[in-house]
């Protein structure tokens, strides 16, 4: 009661019986009323009724001995009233009370949250003091209301929500009734909020599998709902209905793995055929679906709406059906079956190897699979297909766009422009020719970007399902989005790296997660060397080209995704070398082990066996301290070491093999001198972040060298001669060494000196051939930023390599 404030009394109210005294006297509180004092009541009341609930909760906890008319009971009786008070208009004619019934269902939801999880425990003889009273409770909730009101409807969906886990402890027939309200609402949605209240239906459906309150026989008899209603739904709401059922169903443990799958595929049917039919999946190609989007935007301006355009209405379609296919995979992945990772490298075994690497292999395989296996299998060539296609469609030849295309590509939609600047942004004032409405034109443009998002995110949703990996296309389709990188937009570049390239390839402790152990190596063999190729011309054509842009924000938001893109590359070629692993800058201390293995545990001399001194006038000759002097010693002589007070015995751990991509881009000469040449181009760049990231890629790529020559899994070591499953020897080692590491001194240590000594100049032209190798096909990196570019980068990059003075 202190966070109402100071009570206005002449004397000092400090106990409970002397608050219960004035409330029944007085409701004055020093508080301040009017519009200015708005935020202090809001704040003020929002504490109150923080810890009003936290009262209400410590006094519902249900005990062994708790009284069943008192405590949570109690509580539950008295919301009872206001519920129905509410639902019967309370005396307000027609209206209902709608804040009144708010207040009932507040009061109960989290502290009947907290008694369930505290009942739930043992013993047992708690439960039925909460089960009770919730379930008389919830029987008022559900009573129908006496006029309808789409607040108070969309309120109580919100409550059997929140109540679902109420639901499993009940009578199948309880969750009957929930469910008979949910499917009336999605059926026959009232006129006023009907999509709002059919969404909130669907999602209410969603929480109800995901905590298991749906029995098989209701799941069955969803599944024939569904057929049945989806005739009668939008294609948005059937979509949802879909992806709540499936989700449903890939919750429930009482079903078995197989039954789930086939129904989640039953529910899939109708979308299934539509997506097969669909003239852009049968038929690939860009030009094919911007003809439809310039058809779209030539549209005539005297229809009502865009919605009306059957173009527009085609092309949505085909985005319901891109975010229905995602999310009933997204929604459905924690019902998966099997490990969730065959490659014990990370899981933390250090001594585990990659195969492939020294010739052999210590994992067989294992695969995780996922629910909706089939369904993933029957769209993912389609997806692939029109992912390419809307990627596609701004590198198209100047000769295949016509007048009503060039119009539509030579501005991004607003949503586009808003993504790439991270705010809002006003329409920008364009014109357009006789006949052409810049009401379609803009709809066109925006349709277009939220088809290119959804379909990335059907992309990676395919990706993250280890059955997609078993068909032997799907590496090339992977690489064949890489190998589109050169021609695409900064922008889409960013998004495409980051939500299909980064998570599987740039994270090495989770990116082949999914993935099966014999896919490991072919997926890095064919996606790797495309995916750097490509990022690599994409920013050698970013940074030396000059917008022709007539407006400040479109010159603007060209730089801005310039930059991005430049991070998001430094981010997944540090990712490739290992970035990511805790230990990826540990170096391995080769010298050491090397002679600690043929140590052998020495005891302390007797006293009898104290060395015999030096005849006198003889010096005793020392051995010699080159750390590879045993080289030309007897091999039978052991060598003394000098330990330092350590046990000899147990030596240092050595860092842990990397795991991953890097794993295989590290142990492949090609790949790892790809992703070494990309990194050193990028400290050409005045990005500050991207230098970061560029630098950090570098350390670990040397580092994860070294470790791969010492454990004798590089390609050298391997022809030097050492054996599979052992230690190269110190002259093996010699040669792997003198092999491998020869590109450090100009391939590694030259352009990180260069960028400390000579940092290049914002908006100055400076040439790979400079500091950095040029690349096999002699293209080097020209850095001719445009001014607005250079306005963006110059303050961060000037005080990142200014001289620091030390005192």
């Amino acid at each position: 009661l202190r966070c109402l404030g100071t009570p206005a009394s002449s004397v000092p109210v400090t106990t409970f019986p002397a608050w219960c005294q004035l409330l029944s006297q007085t409701h004055a509180f020093d508080i301040r009323e009017g519009p200015q004092g708005s935020e202090e009541r809001s704040s003020l009341f929002g504490r109150l009724k923080k810890k009003t609930l936290d009262l209400v909760g410590l006094i519902c906890k249900p005990e062994i001995n708790s009284s069943t008319t008192e405590g949570y009971a109690a509580l539950c009786r008295i919301a009872s009233l206001f519920a129905a008070r509410a639902l019967t208009s309370g005396g307000l004619g027609q209206e209902v009370w709608i804040p009144e019934f708010d207040a009932a269902l507040v009061l109960v939801e989290r502290p009947g949250s907290a008694a369930l999880r505290a009942a739930e425990k043992p013993p047992a003889e708690r439960l039925n003091l909460v089960l009770e009273p919730s379930l008389v409770f919830l029987q008022q909730v559900t009573m129908p209301a006496v006029a309808f009101d789409a607040d108070l409807e969309h309120r109580r969906m919100e409550f059997l929500s929140h109540w679902a886990v109420f639901y499993r402890h009940y009578n199948p027939d309880v969750v009957g009734q929930v469910l008979q309200q949910l499917v009336q609402v999605i059926e026959n949605p009232p006129a006023k909020d009907g999509i709002k209240l059919q969404r909130r239906a669907l999602d209410t459906l969603v929480s109800l599998g995901k905590h298991g309150a749906l029995r098989p026989l209701q799941l069955e008899a969803l599944n024939t709902e569904c057929q049945r209603l989806a005739a009668k739904l939008t294609p948005v709401a059937r979509g949802k209905l879909v992806e709540a059922l499936a989700a449903a169903v890939a919750a429930s443990p009482d079903l078995e793995f197989s039954r789930r799958s086939q129904l989640i595929c039953m529910m899939m049917d109708q979308a299934t055929a539509a997506w097969r039919s669909s003239d852009f999946v049968q038929h690939e190609g860009s030009e094919r679906l911007l003809a439809v989007l310039a058809a779209a935007a030539m549209a005539s301006p005297n229809r009502a709406s865009s919605f009306d355009e059957p173009n527009i209405a085609k092309l949505r379609d085909m985005r319901t059906l891109v975010h229905a296919f995602t999310g009933v995979i997204t929604k459905t992945a924690s019902a998966s079956v099997g490990p969730t990772c065959s490659n014990k490298d990370v899981s933390g075994d250090s001594g585990s190897r990659i195969p492939g690497a020294s010739g052999h292999s210590n994992e067989t395989g294992a695969v995780r699979g996922h629910i909706a296996a089939q369904v993933v299998q029957t769209w993912a060539p389609g997806i692939f297909a029109f992912a390419r296609s809307l990627a596609g469609i701004y590198a198209l030849p100047a000769g295949s766009i016509d007048a009503s295309s060039s119009i539509l590509l030579r501005s991004p939609g607003i949503t586009e422009l808003e993504h790439i600047l991270g705010r809002k942004v006003e329409e920008i004032a364009e014109e357009y020719p006789v006949g052409v409405d810049g009401k379609s034109v803009r709809a066109a443009r925006n349709i277009l970007w939220e088809l290119r998002i959804a379909s990335l995110g059907a992309v990676r949703a395919c990706m993250t399902c280890s059955n997609f990996w078993q068909s032997p296309e799907t590496c090339g389709w992977v690489r064949s989005l890489a190998e589109m990188l050169p021609v695409l937009q900064p922008h889409f570049a960013t998004l495409l790296l980051k939500e299909v390239f980064l998570p599987v390839f740039g994270q090495p402790l989770t990116g082949f997660r999914e993935l099966p152990m014999q896919v490991h190596g072919p997926a890095c063999e064919a996606v790797v060397p495309a995916l750097v190729a490509g990022i690599r011309q994409l920013l050698r054509k970013c940074w030396r080209s000059h917008t022709d842009a007539k407006h400040e924000e479109l010159d603007l938001a060209y730089s801005t995704s310039v930059v991005a893109f430049s991070r998001a590359t430094g981010q997944i070629l540090a990712g490739l070398c290992g970035n990511g692993m805790p230990w990826a800058g540990q170096l391995s201390h080769p010298e050491r082990r090397l002679f600690l293995r043929t140590v052998a545990p020495r005891t302390a001399p007797p006293p009898s066996a104290a060395a015999t001194p030096a005849p006198a006038g003889k010096k005793r000759k020392n051995r010699s301290k080159n750390s590879f002097a045993a080289l030309a010693d007897d091999a039978d002589e052991t060598m003394e070491v000098s330990t330092g007070g350590v046990d000899t015995t147990q030596p240092e751990p050595e860092p842990r093999s990397p795991v991953g991509a890097s794993a295989y881009v590290i142990r492949s000469r090609e790949m790892r001198e790809a992703v070494r040449l990309a990194l050193a181009e990028l400290l050409l760049l005045p990005e500050k972040e991207t230098v970061i990231f560029a630098l950090l890629g570098l350390h670990v790529w040397s580092t994860q060298l070294w470790n791969s020559i010492s454990r004798g899994e590089d390609p050298a070591a391997v022809a030097a001669g050492v054996k599979p499953d052992h230690l190269p020897e110190a002259g093996e080692l010699l040669h792997a060494a003198s092999d491998a590491l020869r590109v450090l001194p100009s391939g590694v240590l030259r352009p990180a000196t260069s960028l400390a000594a000579k940092p290049p100049e914002v908006g100055a032209t400076e040439s790979s051939c400079n500091a950095a190798p040029a690349n096999p096909s002699g293209d080097a990196l020209l850095v001719a930023p445009c001014s607005t570019l250079v306005t963006l980068v110059e303050q961060t990059w000037s005080s990142f390599v200014s001289a620091t003075v030390l005192h």
